[in-house]
């Protein structure tokens, strides 16, 4: 059986005692990438114009690290 499959991996978090969540896809076979980051307390982030990245891991890293510059700014 072929199909195409996505993988996926979130995390959780909290900075300042503010929680924030990113989620990360990546198709089979191709880069990986951050699909959403939400931030309690802020308004969607529709657009994410982040990078992609090689693996599930580095993907949510630059999540994680989109959502430490919001918090913090």
């Amino acid at each position: 059986m072929s199909g195409h499959f996505i993988l996926k991996e979130y995390i959780d978090c909290s900075l300042f005692g503010i929680a924030f969540s990113v989620e990360a896809w990546q198709p089979n076979g191709g880069r990986a990438f951050v699909h959403a980051v939400k931030i309690d307390g802020r308004p969607a982030i529709e657009v994410l114009n982040l990078p992609d990245a090689s693996t599930l891991q580095q993907a949510l890293d630059i999540g994680v690290g989109f959502a430490v510059e919001q918090i913090d700014s």
